[in-house]
Parts: structure tokens; C-alpha cells; sequence
């Protein structure tokens, strides 16, 4: 396969390379036109093995979710400053996130998802300006601490999910923050937001009604308290919204009923019914 100077595309998906072991790495080492590595599902496990000499100049995606690899972060990638993407989810990666990865020139995809094992200050981690991200997924794993209001710079970002972690403390005003986006709106490209199962509390900040690209608002599972505020109602393009199981508590306005676009809104054990107008039951 070495001698395939000119290949960009490699995708194995499920195919069983349990008997390659770690030599994979190093034959596509060899690949220097090498720009896209798909190795889902395919029995790799034991350390992620590192190269000899990094010779990846090529590579922008490198997607080896849904493995058995155990071991650290593979930290020879943050020497690798073509990545766009990392998907290596799905795991057993285990040891702090480096914070190398907040400072690759080109990332927009990140995807360290369900290895439940990886561990980090998400205050600390967050407080690079990963200046191009665009998804950032780490459910499943050890984080902790409280998210800095530096989450408000990540102004290219679509898609947080931080569900399943170990977070804690309130919901910053991550409108100080703001200093490096054109828009004076926090996140103004947030679509998809995930922050459930965690320990999350106090009341919803107002720049959550800012986010008016939301699609989906997931905060299930927390120690919310207090009213849900009328600004949540303003998100026009919001399609899914969980806040089950926090200390939420209020009355709901009939203006829910102007979110037109709502699938799925999930209250259970989360809300104490004060007052709710039968007119919002109504069918015209």
C-alpha cells in the first residue's frame, strides 16, 4: 500500500483489522497525499500507537471512532496542523484532554466522545479560542469544573455537547466574554446545545434567549431552579427542548404556542405546575 503516492481517500470502515495491530499507523505514515483516514469499527484496541517520525503533511480528517483503543490521547496529532477533523469516539481513551488541541490552526471537528475516562478542567480547557471549531463533542467523560465565560469567543461554533460529564456551578454570563466575534450576540451560529446529566445549577441565563439559531436545547438532569424564562419562548427555530429532572417551577405563558417548529418538549419531573391557561390546550 506504501506505494500509493498519490491516494487522499482511505476508508476501511468495518473491516476486521484486528491482525494489522498497530502497524496501520505506520503504513499510513507512508501516504504523503494521504488527506482522509476512515478506520470505524474495525477491532484496532490496545495504546494507540504513535509513528516514528510524524509524516502525516496531508492529513485533514482522521475518523477511528467505535474501537477498543486503551490508552492516553494520541498527542502526536497535535503536531498535525492540516486536521480538520477528529473523530475518536467511542473508545477507551482515558488521562486528561491535552490542551494542544485548542491551539491546531485548522480544527473544526472534534468528536472525543463516550470514552468515559478522558478528564479535564472544562474552564481550562475552554479558555483557548479554538478559532475555527465548529463541532465540539465530549459527552461521556470526566470533565469538571464550571464552564468559563470564554464559551462565548468560540463564534464559529454549531454544535456543544458537554452532556454526561461532571460539570458544575451556574451558567455563566458569557456575554462578557464576547471578544473576538464580529456578531455582539454570544454563539451566533449555535444550532445544537447539550449540557445534560451533569450538575449544572441556578436560573437560565438571558443569553440563552440570544442563541436564535437553537434548534435543540438539552439541560435535562441538572439542579436548575426557578422560572423557565419567557426569553426561551423567543427561539423561534427551536425544535427540541428537555428540561426534565432540575427545580424548575413558574407558570407557562401561552406564547409556547407560537414556537411552531417544536417536536418534542420534555418537562417530567422537572416543573411545578402553578398556573398553565386552558387556552393554551386549545385546538382553533
Amino acid at each position: 500500500m506504501t506505494g500509493l503516492v498519490s491516494l487522499k481517500y482511505l476508508g476501511m470502515n468495518y473491516v476486521n483489522l484486528s491482525l494489522v495491530g498497530s502497524r496501520w499507523v505506520e503504513v499510513a505514515n507512508k501516504l504523503p497525499s494521504l488527506t482522509e483516514l476512515h478506520l470505524r469499527g474495525c477491532s484496532l484496541f490496545g495504546s494507540f500507537p504513535s509513528p516514528r517520525l510524524v509524516n502525516f503533511t496531508s492529513l485533514a480528517v482522521i475518523a477511528i471512532t467505535s474501537n477498543h483503543f486503551n490508552s492516553k490521547f494520541p498527542e502526536w496529532l497535535l503536531n498535525v496542523s492540516n486536521l480538520v477533523s477528529i473523530d475518536i469516539s467511542d473508545n477507551q481513551l482515558h488521562g486528561r484532554i491535552p490542551l494542544g488541541l485548542g491551539e491546531l490552526p485548522n480544527l473544526q471537528y472534534l468528536d472525543l466522545s463516550s470514552n468515559f475516562n478522558l478528564r479535564r478542567s472544562i474552564s481550562q480547557l475552554l479558555r483557548k479560542s479554538w478559532k475555527k471549531i465548529k463541532v465540539l463533542n465530549l459527552a461521556h467523560n470526566e470533565l469538571h469544573g464550571s464552564i468559563p465565560s470564554s464559551i462565548g469567543n468560540f463564534c464559529n461554533l454549531k454544535y456543544l455537547d458537554l452532556g454526561d460529564n461532571y460539570l458544575n456551578g451556574s451558567l455563566p454570563e458569557i456575554i462578557k466574554g464576547l471578544e473576538t466575534c464580529s456578531s455582539k450576540s454570544p454563539l451566533p451560529n449555535l444550532t445544537e446545545l447539550y449540557l445534560h446529566r451533569n450538575q449544572l445549577m441556578g436560573t437560565l441565563p438571558n443569553w440563552l434567549g440570544e442563541l436564535k439559531n437553537l434548534r435543540v436545547l438539552a439541560l435535562s438532569v441538572n439542579k436548575f431552579e426557578g422560572p423557565i424564562p419567557s426569553f426561551l419562548w423567543t427561539l423561534q427555530h427551536l425544535e427540541y427542548m428537555y428540561l426534565s429532572w432540575n427545580e424548575l417551577n413558574g407558570s407557562l405563558p401561552n406564547s409556547v404556542g407560537q414556537l411552531s417548529q417544536l417536536q418534542a418538549w420534555v418537562l417530567f419531573q422537572s416543573y411545578e405546575w402553578k398556573s398553565l391557561s386552558t387556552t393554551f390546550f386549545e385546538v382553533e
